[in-house]
């Protein structure tokens, strides 16, 4: 065991996937790393709410636009210091200086590009009023870039609760600073201003949390030059994937339209940002302290199967009531969203089980396998997404996100062969049951939508919805439940839950009896 101890912090690190309960301190970590992100992502859904019956889509389609350039400039500068930190098994306080002296760097790459793109952007967008929206949502990635090195070792010990708090309390900062400015004067200044509070605040949190003198040295630079040099290339293709169906639809729509694809799409990232991103956090740990072959391909499987598990049923939700979220969390203004709400939940679902690949090829240092893989992706999704955006628009883009994910489902399969010499077969054959399980729960829901649909009232409707929804979950957990107790029990998701499950039931039973008189 290894511990480290600076300025206060102190965890314990270490151990390996045979200590005893490494599957469930596994699980309460990603517990912890979800419960803060989707208990943020449900304050972002309050505060889009608000921003969306207060606001015009041309507000957002402005906005959008302007973020579109924000998110491609900071993913192809981003720097996952993170990971490497991870990967040493002790490191000392010059590592976590290279660290931030590395982010430091590049928050002042970020701000001289954005200032030198503005106008250009502005002309490409025919949109003038880009050049001081950019200015300031710079500032976002910039403070992102500046939290403290030290909160990876709250990872490493897998305890998530800080990082859970950080996330809910830079929400809910992000919805007051909401709240009052629409109050004061409703405009797309909102927006913008939310951008950067939570930024603001998690920077101001993270050294509360994990303090942090910063030193300015390069002295590990070589520990991170393989996962910050490939993670460029990466992070680069990557940025243009998710993002150029918005850099090439915020040109052909007009602002009200492309403001209505964008919300749809902040629908579909809640997922991502909730639930997939927090559970690779514990797994770059995990997969790094598993050496043994056998144990590594049952890790991937496991996450693989949470990945789809988990997420699954939410994508299968917006994709049947997509047409009623929109008209619930918006109201009527924004109708047509729907199509492409539904289309892009729908378009996401296959590439859920292979989510984790990057993390499993950087944690075995592997990070040049993980951008042959995204290459491939950037390499047919730039013709698709060109060709089918001018063929029908938003449809087209979504028709060809889809296709795109489909194909990359098994691209990514024959990746993990390589690296962990498992089967396609195999990998596949973890996620028939939970496939089963969406295709029961689709049913059930396709038959009670109308139910919701004939609903003219927003809080009918969203009663209704929620009833819909619990049939649905209900039916999905007990066809997977099912299917797994009839096909012998396996090590899986399925038993951690049960597990759980049990030990809840046990120890209501427990304060039951102790509060029991006796005889």
């Amino acid at each position: 065991m290894a511990f480290f101890t600076r300025k206060g912090l102190s965890v314990q690190n270490g151990g390996d996937d045979q200590q005893p309960g490494f599957g469930i301190r596994l699980a309460k970590a990603g517990s912890w790393s979800i419960l803060g992100k989707f208990a943020g992502r449900l304050i972002d859904l309050f505060t889009l709410i608000i921003l969306t019956n207060a606001l015009q889509p041309t507000d957002f389609g402005l906005v959008a636009q302007a973020m579109t350039v924000i998110i491609i400039v900071e993913a192809v500068t981003s720097m996952p210091i993170g990971q490497p930190l991870l990967r040493m098994k002790a490191p000392e306080g010059a590592a976590y200086d290279t660290g931030f002296t590395l982010t430091f760097l590049r928050a002042i790459g970020i701000g001289v590009i954005i200032i030198f793109l503005s106008h250009p952007l502005a002309a490409f967008f025919h949109e003038p009023r880009l050049p001081p929206l950019l200015a300031i949502l710079a500032l976002a990635p910039i403070l992102r870039g500046c939290i403290s090195p030290l909160m990876v070792e709250f990872i490493r010990s897998y305890n998530l609760r800080p990082e859970a708090m950080m996330d809910i309390f830079s929400k809910l900062a992000s919805l007051a600073v909401v709240i009052i400015m629409v109050w004061l004067s409703p405009s797309y200044w909102a927006i913008i201003a939310a951008t950067v509070t939570t930024p603001a605040v998690l920077c101001l949190m993270s050294y509360a949390l994990a303090p942090y003198r910063p030193r300015l040295s390069l002295k590990y630079w070589r520990s991170f030059a393989d996962v910050i040099g490939w993670n460029a290339v990466i992070a680069a293709l990557n940025a243009i994937f998710f993002q150029i169906d918005r850099v090439l639809l915020g040109r052909a729509l007009g602002n009200a339209d492309f403001g209505r694809y964008a919300v749809s799409r902040t629908f579909v990232d809640i997922p991502h940002q909730a639930i997939l991103a927090p559970l690779t956090r514990p797994m770059t740990a995990s997969f790094a302290q598993t050496e043994n072959e056998g144990r590594r391909q049952t890790l991937w499987l496991k996450c693989a199967h949470s990945m789809f598990f988990i997420v699954g049923p939410v994508l299968v939700t917006m994709a049947i009531l997509a047409e009623q979220i929109i008209f619930i969390v918006t109201g009527p203004d924004w109708k047509g969203a729907g199509v492409y709400l539904s289309g892009l939940a729908l378009a996401l679902l296959p590439s859920l089980p292979n989510y984790p690949l990057n993390t499993l090829a950087i944690s075995m240092y592997r990070t040049g396998m993980a951008a042959q893989r995204v290459f491939i992706q950037f390499s047919i999704t730039i013709p698709l997404m060109i060709v089918f955006v001018q063929w029908h628009g938003a449809v087209g883009a979504i028709v060809a996100r889809g296709a795109i994910s489909i194909f990359m489902l098994f691209i990514s399969a024959f990746f993990v062969r390589r690296l962990l010499n498992l089967s396609v077969a195999r990998q596949l054959a973890v996620h028939w049951r939970t496939a089963v399980g969406l295709a029961a729960m689709a049913l059930v829901m396709l038959l009670f939508r109308d139910f919701v649909a004939a609903e003219s009232s927003r809080l009918m409707a969203a009663v209704k919805g929620g009833i819909v929804f619990s049939l649905g979950g209900v039916t999905y957990l007990a066809v997977n439940l099912g299917l797994w107790r009839i096909f012998g029990m396996p090590q899986s998701l399925e038993s951690i839950f049960v597990t759980q499950c049990n030990a809840v039931m046990q120890s209501y039973r427990n304060r039951r009896a102790s509060r029991t008189p006796q005889p």
